[in-house]
């Protein structure tokens, strides 16, 4: 960063983090560098459990000229895009933003409608053949129609073509499909392998309830369940559910570990960009073909 590290004062501790710096042994000993123009900056990072101390240190420093920063000690509460501000004279800081608001959303909604029209149109043709398909050969519509909580965990039906048998869920209630599942169609698990019983969702993304790349949404049930398993579980809501994302691209599809997805998905809401996006869209296709996950 530029910065050379010329002393410490230690707290709590007789380490230093800067072997090459040297060792001060009370604040005096601060403004005596101060006042021999050895500083330019006082850095004060008091561990949590010694914050009722910031006001005496600060105090002390009010001798010196050199420019006095604080850091606070926030550990885990630091989530999304954390930031410092100044707003009305007052320092504020942010443990978490929303990465996606103004010029950014728009370019990002644009960037859905665009898209989602283009492959619409393109895919047609194979829309109603799989439509075709699945009336012809299992009972029930071709269009299923379940219930995903997406943005600001507002609830939306999420189209999907129909894998299962109608009455899949009768008996075990919401759970999740793995390997070899007996409700399963024929027709249903090839789709499942090749995620084209995901293209109905780019309806979803025309209406605004999705968008292309984001977290994969999740039923209310297993909303409920994750929040109380996985901190910062509900930081996924911040931004609109995908059909595709960070974690999927990474072969974290299916059965795989949530705590990974979750990893996935929260690197993703803090490093979004369009070229992220773009990225992620083009290793879809990859993934598709070689995934092992998806059943």
């Amino acid at each position: 960063l530029g910065l050379e590290v010329v002393a410490e004062l230690p707290v709590g501790s007789d380490d230093l983090a800067w072997g090459s710096a040297q060792r001060l042994e009370d604040l005096d000993a601060v403004g005596e560098l101060a006042e021999r123009g050895e500083l330019d900056e006082v850095y004060v990072a008091l561990p949590a459990a010694q914050a009722s101390e910031l006001a005496e240190v600060l105090r002390a420093l009010d001798e010196i000229t050199a420019n006095v920063r604080v850091i606070p000690d926030l550990g885990a509460a630091v989530r999304l895009n954390a930031s410092a501000a100044v707003v009305g004279g007052l320092p504020i800081v942010s443990l978490r933003e929303r990465p996606l608001y103004g010029a950014r959303a728009a370019a990002k909604r644009a960037l859905d409608i665009v898209l989602a029209s283009v492959l619409i149109v393109i895919s047609a043709p194979l829309l109603a053949l799989i439509a075709i398909v699945l009336r012809a050969t299992s009972r029930g519509p071709a269009i299923f129609c379940q219930e995903r909580v997406g943005l600001d965990l507002r609830p939306f039906s999420m189209l999907k073509f129909r894998t299962m048998a109608i009455d899949a869920e009768d008996a075990t209630g919401p759970v999740f499909a793995k390997r070899g599942d007996p409700r399963v169609t024929r027709v249903g698990r090839l789709l499942r392998r090749l995620s084209l019983d995901e293209l109905p969702q780019l309806w979803n993304v025309l209406r605004g309830e999705m968008s292309l790349v984001g977290p994969r949404p999740e039923r209310e049930p297993f909303v409920e369940e994750f929040r109380n398993l996985f901190p910062g579980y509900m930081l996924r809501h911040s931004v609109r559910s995908g059909m595709t994302g960070w974690a999927q691209v990474h072969g974290l599809r299916g059965g795989s570990s949530l705590e990974a997805r979750l990893r996935y998905d929260l690197e993703y809401i803090d490093r979004w960009s369009l070229t992220l996006d773009l990225e992620i869209l083009g290793r879809t296709i990859v993934q598709v073909l070689i995934g092992k996950n998806a059943y």
